[in-house]
């Protein structure tokens, strides 16, 4: 089990690898 603040921190770099800085849109692509 992830605990939530390590999800947000890592939702937070993906969506900067990503070249955006929206972990709603992240999320939407993980799905």
């Amino acid at each position: 089990e992830i605990r939530a603040e390590t999800q947000e921190i890592a939702l937070t770099i993906v969506s900067q690898e990503m070249g955006h800085f929206r972990p709603d849109i992240t999320l939407t692509y993980l799905r």
